[in-house]
């Protein structure tokens, strides 16, 4: 396996841990408790990253199906461009600059065990098809071609800098998620 591909491979199984780690510890209550009228709460950030996915996925297909239709299965490893690396930089950890959700990425105000659930299986959901994708992507020139970013259809982003910039993500909002656990006032139970 490309050492890239298990490396966002491991992030996704790290992700799967650290989630339900956070949902065996907490209650519906507590999953939708906000810090700030303006801000999310954990609920809100699952739903965001499902929205993420719901975005990068169906894209990240069809760039996959187009490479193995060219016959494109040699792994040239991981080029990013400077585009790339700029989007994986804000949209990771590292990054100090706040970005604000628009459009279909804002998540909605959720409440109640039914919305919690659903939620939460989709995010499971989307964590399978990630990691799908990536299997897939294996073996594939991960630098060919590229697909519109969703944000901003005029960037273009290639397999794997799509796949670096959703791992990435997923971090910055997992960090997020732990920044309301520890928040002052969050409820106990």
């Amino acid at each position: 396996m490309h050492a890239f591909i298990r490396a966002r491979l491991d992030d996704v199984d790290a992700a799967h841990r650290q989630v339900e780690s956070m949902l065996h510890a907490t209650s519906v209550e507590q999953r939708s408790w906000r810090p700030e009228p303006d801000a999310w709460s954990i609920l809100q950030v699952l739903a965001h990253l499902n929205a993420t996915a719901d975005a990068y996925h169906p894209r990240a297909q069809r760039l996959i199906d187009r490479l193995r239709a060219r016959d494109e299965t040699r792994s040239d490893g991981y080029r990013p461009s400077l585009l790339g690396r700029l989007t994986v930089y804000l949209l990771g950890t590292s990054s100090t600059i706040k970005l604000k959700a628009f459009g279909p990425f804002t998540p909605k105000t959720y409440a109640g065990d039914e919305i919690d659930e659903r939620c939460i299986e989709h995010y499971r959901t989307q964590q399978l098809q990630l990691r799908i994708l990536l299997e897939q992507a294996d073996g594939l020139s991960l630098n060919r071609l590229s697909m519109a970013e969703p944000v901003s259809p005029l960037l273009r982003l290639s397999l794997g800098e799509a796949f670096e910039a959703l791992t990435a993500h997923q971090k910055r909002h997992l960090a997020q998620i732990e920044r309301i656990r520890h928040h002052p006032r969050f409820p106990l139970s």
